[in-house]
Formats: structure tokens, C-alpha cells, sequence
């Protein structure tokens, strides 16, 4: 007697197409993104992913990176000469030869968390200025506008933006 299992394949049928498009934010996570080559670095990014659904049940993930880590160049000259770094991926990032772990930019984390602040102050359309806590489940249900475009890299879909519904009329 054959094992089988009988099934048709799916892939991306469902994904949105280029273009921006009206939807609502289904689910929130926080995720930790490694490098598709894991060899570069052990450390993983995180990142919140915001999983979009739009009327026609087309979906697209939008991610926002809470990391921030150093460059092999803005290291001082000493670090750079010691052979304790070196540089690795497309983003030449500062690694440490030991621990296979990069080094970490609190510039760079503070910059990530205040883009992820703005995009989640947008999209939950607080008032300029207005000091606002929240937590990521805040962001499921809220109505969004995506933009998603073909990637460079491999043709893919993905999200390039992710805004309130009041700054596109247009869509709303």
C-alpha cells in the first residue's frame, strides 16, 4: 500500500500586488529575523510584524526592525586594525571575530524604536507631540495603507511603507 497524500500547491496566491492598498492590521508579533546565511552573525534582528489583510483577503507583512547595530567603518581605526572585528554582509556590519555577534549602536536602536514610534503614532492617529504608551496588540484591527513593491533583490513582493488611511484620502 502507497503512502500518498493528494493536495494542491498554493504558494503566494494571496499575497497583494504592487501598488498601495486599503487594509487592516490582522495580527502584531514581535519576531527575531536572522540573516537568510546564518553564518554572518548569530545575533538575531528583532522586529515587529505587522501582518496586513486587505477586502479581497490579499495579505503582505510589513516588519520594523527594533535593532540598531554599528558599521565596520564607524568604528574607531584602533577597532578596525585590531582584527578583533570584521566586516560582514551587504551591510558591512561590525562583527566580532569571537562571539559571532555584532556590535550593537544604541544611536542606531534609538533611531529604529523612534521610526517604529512615529509609524505606530501614525497609524494609531495620535496628536503631534502627544506622549502615548502602548502596546503591540494596539496596532491589531487599525485600518492602514500599504505600499508594496517588487523587491531589487529577488522579485518578491514586499511592504515599503505602512501609514494611516488619513493620509491618503484617495484610498479612505
Amino acid at each position: 500500500m502507497e503512502n500518498k497524500i493528494k493536495f494542491i500547491a498554493k504558494r503566494g496566491d494571496n499575497f497583494m500586488k504592487p501598488g498601495e492598498h486599503l487594509g487592516v492590521i490582522e495580527k502584531v508579533e514581535l519576531v527575531y529575523s536572522p540573516e537568510k546565511d546564518e553564518s554572518l552573525w548569530a545575533d538575531p534582528t528583532p522586529q515587529v510584524r505587522k501582518r496586513v489583510v486587505n477586502a479581497k483577503g490579499e495579505v503582505i507583512n510589513a516588519y520594523s526592525n527594533l535593532g540598531g547595530f554599528m558599521k565596520f567603518a564607524d568604528l574607531s581605526q584602533a577597532d578596525r586594525e585590531s582584527r578583533k572585528f570584521e566586516a560582514r554582509g551587504k551591510e558591512v556590519y561590525a562583527v566580532n571575530r569571537e562571539t559571532n555577534m555584532r556590535v550593537p549602536s544604541e544611536e542606531k536602536q534609538a533611531q529604529a524604536l523612534e521610526i517604529f514610534g512615529r509609524v505606530a503614532a501614525d497609524i494609531m492617529q495620535t496628536e503631534q507631540g502627544q506622549e502615548v504608551e502602548f502596546g503591540l496588540e494596539d496596532l491589531q484591527g487599525k485600518s492602514v495603507v500599504v505600499t508594496v513593491e517588487l523587491s531589487d533583490v529577488n522579485g518578491k513582493v514586499r511592504c515599503t511603507g505602512i501609514t494611516s488611511p488619513a493620509n491618503h484620502k484617495e484610498l479612505a
